[in-house]
């Protein structure tokens, strides 16, 4: 019985990285990039994805279902919340080395609600549009740091000189603690090349060596209005008759042919005549 344990927990240690983590640390890095590169839209849709894994990596390594979650990752945090609050920061503050102007310190659940606004499924077409911070990558390396960490074995189980996983995180607060096999620690190392790399470790102060040598990278405020609200509505709202008259046959297209969340249609639906 003891060896099927043993076999049960190596087998689901395996399964969970492979799923969850690994994948996640592809979306992660690949966010990382697309901030640096100002592709906002798909940053966003990693960073959402990204969090989602590793949140659900915690809860299936630590024996919570995660079926009922759908991308929900403000329900999913809140969860790992119940079950590590101990472990995850109370504020995503700005480290003392960070040159960013107009840093906002915001909880973690605040942070992780408004990534998940602008990384929405239906936020890919950009329907809602978005406000960009210059501090949004720095709280997404801090949440990963945090969430990641949580899910290299059962929060409860013994881990190595009758220490348990929680008491050796508890003791180990600043430390990653590398995963075997890890994809993010393949990509850190180099073993992936010396592209991934940069990517990963650049300007990352939770998991970048102390020896790595950082450059700068553009730090900058984006707004991305919906383009539903430029030429529909507010010409609809404010604008001259003819105007008026061109987007109401705009919005009635929109009706017919466009897949739209029901909120957005049901609020576009109002103005068609």
């Amino acid at each position: 019985m003891g060896f099927a344990l043993a076999q049960h927990h190596k087998y689901q240690n395996e399964i969970t990285r492979e799923l969850f983590v690994n994948t996640a640390d592809e979306n992660y890095v690949t966010a990382r990039f697309c901030f640096t590169e100002s592709l906002y839209t798909d940053f966003y849709w990693l960073a959402v994805h990204c969090i989602e894994k590793y949140l659900k990596a915690v809860l299936a390594i630590n024996e919570h279902s995660t079926k009922k979650y759908n991308h929900d990752i403000c329900r999913l945090y809140d969860d790992v919340h119940k079950l590590a609050s101990d472990l995850l920061p109370c504020k995503c503050s700005k480290p003392d080395i960070i040159d960013v102007k107009n840093w906002i310190d915001e909880t973690p659940r605040d942070f992780l609600r408004r990534i998940y606004s602008n990384g929405d499924a239906n936020n890919r077409y950009q329907i809602y549009g978005y406000v960009q911070q210059p501090d949004d990558i720095f709280k997404l390396d801090h949440m990963v740091f945090s969430v990641r960490r949580l899910s290299l074995s059962p929060m409860d189980a013994y881990y190595y000189n009758d220490e348990t996983y929680r008491e050796l995180l508890a003791r180990q607060q600043e430390t990653p603690l590398p995963m075997p096999n890890g994809n993010l620690e393949k990509m850190i190392s180099g073993a992936r090349g010396a592209r991934l790399r940069d990517i990963a470790c650049n300007r990352n102060l939770f998991f970048a060596p102390e020896d790595y040598e950082h450059t700068k990278i553009k730090l900058k405020r984006s707004v991305r209005r919906p383009v539903l609200l430029y030429d529909v509505l507010e010409p609809l709202m404010s604008g001259t008759q003819s105007t008026k008259d061109v987007a109401s046959l705009v919005l009635n297209w929109v009706l017919k042919y466009i897949s739209l969340p029901a909120d957005v249609r049901k609020d576009l639906e109002k103005w068609s005549q």
